[in-house]
């Protein structure tokens, strides 16, 4: 097996393995997207279109904010799916919220904030390890799933659902359901395809900097023990 197909079925095994380890979160995180639908439409009927109206408005409000940092990485995908995350759990946790509509405006805006401060840290990042180093590749497999599980935890919550999701439906069955959840979510195969590609290269940045931190408190601690 040559390198580079050695080092993707690493790749995949590691994010097989952290999946398994969150897929029993997916219920809890239902259930509070479900009591989020309610609060934007008391009409079950109207809440997927409330919801996809709301998320809609999220994009737009991110692209046109995210534009004066043209420098920076952005996914205003990424940033409503963030938004959307943080409310379904702040009402999981049983925060009163008066106004839906206000609520979503203040968390947005930390959002907001938020993502200047990191893409502004991974930039910098950037510029230091052009090259990933050598280090990297020799990380053990035990700090690249514990990265993984970070990494999956940090994502909003929706988009971590699609990626168990995604990824639980291998198999000989895999292709009808993956048909079924684009149907399910309104968008074509290769919307979702996108969807997922998009999820996965977040994924192996955060993993990247999480190794990389790893490998430089390692490399800390070895100089200050010389």
């Amino acid at each position: 097996m040559n390198d580079s197909l050695e080092q993707g079925v690493r790749r995949l095994d590691t994010e097989r393995r952290a999946l398994n380890s969150l897929d029993n979160t997916k219920s809890d995180y239902a259930n509070s997207f479900k009591a989020l639908l309610w609060r934007l439409h008391p009409d079950q009927a109207k809440q997927e279109e409330a919801y996809k109206s709301l998320r809609y408005r999220l994009v737009k409000l991110f692209e046109r904010r995210c534009v004066r940092y043209p420098d920076l990485f952005a996914d205003p995908d990424l940033l409503a799916d963030e938004t959307v995350d943080r409310v379904v759990k702040n009402i999981g946790k049983g925060v009163k919220i008066q106004n839906i509509t206000h609520f979503f405006s203040g968390v947005a805006r930390n959002v907001y904030r938020e993502w200047i401060r990191r893409e502004l840290t991974y930039s910098r990042l950037r510029n230091e390890y052009p090259n990933r180093p050598p280090a990297i590749r020799d990380t053990s497999n035990d700090d690249q799933i514990r990265c993984m599980k970070k990494c999956l935890q940090e994502l909003p919550g929706e988009s971590r659902e699609t990626i168990v999701e995604y990824y639980m439906s291998e198999g000989r069955d895999g292709a009808n359901h993956r048909d079924a959840m684009a149907a399910r979510m309104g968008i074509t195969q290769n919307a979702l395809r996108l969807r997922i590609t998009r999820l996965r290269r977040e994924l192996r940045e955060c993993r990247y900097r999480c190794l990389v931190g790893i490998n430089s408190g390692a490399r800390l601690d070895q100089a200050s023990s010389d």
